[in-house]
């Protein structure tokens, strides 16, 4: 054997190592979370909606939904909306515009009356990959062993959110139970987000393995409840999940050039949407048409019939938008903010 091939075996042998041990750390229970800026407090308590949970016994099972036989999708050709902001009121009509209305899943009920009344494609979105302490299934979450479902915080504006180890019975049991809830909102979607926690510091040891694992299973209860399903960046693991999603949701695809990672979506006999935000750099008083425009080329540049893109404020993602044609923005961006269209009734700016 050769010097490199010598080298190369070392390496491989150290990687598999190194992957090895993350597993078995993954694999204990408790968990013990390193490096981490912040972890989950175990002695907070909420009320838990679920029967049964948070569960301090072990002994929990999960019911897999049935297999799937026929589910809504969206349009390839579809034109999109994406408010992310809870407390944001929204009215559709039938001639907005808009056919994907991709909202938070614990909107208010005249936000789901308007949009389902307008015959509109209603994606409900969720954090699958984290625990947001302000959720109202919060209490469901495994507190008493800590660790064994929590990870790191997330860090950055979402310090009150942390990673979830995935593989848990409980946790799965926790989305199945949102997923039964975005059915009977009558959505015609979900938007799990988070599931790349396997490429940040996410203290439980988490692969893309896990991720793989977890969005087939979210995609066979909404598929089995009559749901689409998106995939919520996370491309490394796209090749191996194409099958088991029905769009794309992305954030800056264009910014990170990454856009063609969606290739496999549009080689299908029907392709995939994909539906992309970017944010341009701003700030109070430089949301100009030059930072729109050029946004908007880059994006369009890349020449995909089945990419729709919109640019929206960052990080609280409320009405105001502008969407990316081949004439440029629209509406153009006037200096000081995005457009909020007429049917955002709550008239929140960016921050």
């Amino acid at each position: 054997m050769n010097l490199p091939s010598i080298l190369l075996a070392a390496l491989l042998s150290s990687s598999l190592t190194t992957a090895l041990n993350l597993r078995k750390r993954y694999d204990e229970a408790p968990f013990k979370p390193t490096k981490c800026a912040v972890k989950a407090k175990v002695t907070q308590t909420a009320a838990c909606p679920i029967s049964g949970l948070p569960d301090s016994t072990g002994g929990i099972t999960l019911t897999i939904a049935p297999e799937p036989t026929s589910w809504s999708k969206p349009s390839p050709s579809s034109l999109f909306q994406v408010v992310l902001q809870n407390n944001t009121e929204v009215r559709a009509s039938v001639d907005d515009g808009i056919d994907v209305y991709d909202i938070d899943i614990d909107s208010s009920a005249a936000t789901f009356a308007s949009l389902i009344g307008a015959g509109k494609y209603v994606v409900c979105y969720f954090s699958a990959g984290t625990m947001e302490t302000w959720r109202s299934d919060f209490g469901c979450f495994n507190h008493n062993l800590g660790a064994q479902d929590l990870g790191c915080d997330v860090g950055g504006p979402w310090a009150n959110e942390f990673w979830v180890n995935t593989s848990s019975t409980e946790v799965r049991k926790i989305m199945q139970a949102r997923i039964q809830r975005a059915a009977d909102l009558g959505c015609s979607a979900i938007d799990p987000d988070n599931m790349d926690g396997y490429g940040n510091q996410n203290g439980i040891g988490a692969t893309e393995e896990d991720s793989i694992s977890y969005v087939k299973f979210l995609s066979r209860e909404a598929r089995s409840r009559g749901m689409g399903i998106s995939l919520k960046n996370a491309l490394e693991i796209l090749p191996n999940v194409t099958s088991d999603v029905d769009f794309g949701v992305n954030e800056q695809c264009n910014e990170y050039d990454e856009c063609d990672s969606y290739t496999p979506f549009w080689a299908l006999p029907t392709p995939l949407p994909v539906f992309n935000i970017e944010y341009p750099p701003h700030n109070k008083d430089n949301w100009t048409e030059k930072y729109a425009e050029k946004s908007c080329d880059e994006s369009l540049d890349w020449g995909y019939p089945y990419m729709f893109t919109d640019l929206k404020n960052y990080p609280t993602v409320t009405c105001a938008v502008s969407r990316c044609t081949e004439d440029g923005p629209s509406p153009a961006v006037p200096n000081g903010g995005l457009v909020i269209p007429s049917g955002c009734v709550d008239g929140m700016q960016y921050n």
